[in-house]
């Protein structure tokens, strides 16, 4: 998404019969034979009377992506969904079957050929959105910071609503149970692959409170059991964390659970990979666990403020982080594919001064970001955000030298890039 709200998609994954996605032809400016990777731009069908009052958000899970369009038309203000990919549990389209009838309505009959547009239902003149988010095949949008709507997959229990049963129509979540008081408003939400993780911020006193829905099989959700959560709980042990050393962001791999707090300490619960005699393997963590980063990595410095920008990705079974200066990353968990940007790789061992014995054997990488510069551009390039897929990770700098062909479109048409989310299944 760029500044003046384009939407830009790249990939394989489109609506085949969508025109409201229009190929945007990008040339090489060395060799105008040379056309970049194909990329669409989406053009919101308004009339003359409609305009957008709010700028579009965008989400992506595995293998699905959606975003908004928020409208206003004389006195009225409506909220839409647009949703494209793969329809892998048949839950977004009511108009198809609900079982898979052959292999090959599997490999081939999964993909939308029509993008899927819904309304969104408000209470309020005016509501606004705050988040959006997407699972494994569900997803859910904040209004105002309050209410929650979600629609897909609800076999785990994700979506709150005390069933374990698919949600095929765009649903009001009782979010109201999270609220012990009128101040008491949705902070961050994150989501896992069947899992979700709410964060309660008061207004006034600034206190935090941590709720949790979905699969808990591997103790993601950090209740110290395996119970599948059907109703939004609150979890004793990540509230606790954050009372004592604050909060700074919240982020979930497909089955585990990260909390990065004020005072810069990791913790992680659920499904987390270790390494064993060259082999990458997954072990069970019911109780969120302190992670200490090498002492090569500064992203422990001591004296941080409370106003430091931090960047924060997490991805199938890895998660990477920069450090306060976004001078350098560090990567945490599965590196199978490369994707922890292993410039120096260590594995965590017994010996190590302050190691929590249950992160021994965790696989981390540590790289320069001053050396990736100097390898894709002579220009100072400024990190703005981290996405991790399931099996790699990006970097998004400005500017954007190596994603050439968007790059050359963002300054042609005199536009800067907003915002940058991942299908996770692709890279």
């Amino acid at each position: 998404m760029t500044d003046q709200d384009d939407i830009l998609v790249a990939g394989t994954s489109l609506p085949i019969n969508e025109k409201s996605f229009q190929l945007v032809q990008i040339q090489d400016p060395k060799n105008e034979s040379n056309i970049y990777f194909p990329i669409y731009k989406f053009t919101p069908s308004l009339s003359s009377s409609q305009t957008l009052f709010q700028s579009p958000q965008i989400a992506c899970g595995p293998e699905f992506c959606i975003f908004t369009q928020s409208v206003k038309e004389g006195k009225n203000y409506r909220h839409y969904l647009n949703l494209f990919g793969w329809d892998s549990k048949k839950v977004f389209d009511s108009r198809r079957n609900t079982t898979r009838n052959s292999l090959t309505d599997i490999l081939q009959g999964l993909l939308l050929k029509n993008m899927i547009t819904e309304e969104i239902p408000t209470t309020c003149e005016g509501d606004t959105i705050s988040q959006i988010v997407c699972g494994g095949d569900f997803w859910m949008i904040v209004m105002n910071r309050k209410k929650i709507f979600g629609k897909g997959y609800n076999r785990d229990g994700v979506l709150g609503l005390g069933h374990k049963n698919d949600c095929k129509k765009i649903t009001i979540l009782p979010s109201q149970d999270m609220f012990q008081c009128e101040y008491d408003t949705i902070k961050k939400v994150s989501c896992g692959l069947h899992h979700a993780i709410f964060v309660i911020s008061n207004l006034l006193n600034s206190s935090i409170q941590v709720f949790t829905s979905g699969d808990n099989r591997f103790g993601q959700l950090a209740h110290n059991n395996s119970k599948f959560q059907t109703k939004f709980s609150k979890s004793e042990s990540l509230t606790n964390l954050i009372q004592t050393n604050g909060f700074r962001d919240v982020c979930c791999e497909y089955q585990s659970t990260w909390l990065l707090t004020s005072n810069n300490k990791l913790f992680a619960c659920g499904l987390l990979s270790y390494s064993s005699t060259n082999q990458s393997v997954l072990r069970k963590v019911l109780v969120p666990i302190e992670f200490k980063v090498p002492y090569s990595s500064s992203l422990l410095s001591n004296g941080l403020s409370p106003k430091t920008s931090f960047h924060f990705g997490c991805g199938g079974f890895h998660s990477v982080f920069s450090n306060h200066r976004s001078d350098s990353i560090v990567g945490i968990g599965t590196n199978t594919c490369e994707q922890l940007f292993p410039h120096q790789s260590t594995t965590i061992q017994e010996h190590q001064k302050n190691t929590p014995p249950s992160t021994v054997g965790m696989t981390v990488a540590v790289s320069k970001l001053t050396s990736m510069q100097q390898e894709n551009s002579p220009e100072k390039m400024i990190l703005k955000k981290i996405l991790c897929s399931r099996d790699c990770s990006f970097m998004v700098f400005e500017p954007l030298p190596a994603i050439q062909g968007l790059h050359e479109y963002l300054i042609k048409s005199n536009r800067k890039l907003s915002d940058v989310v991942l299908i996770t299944s692709s890279c």
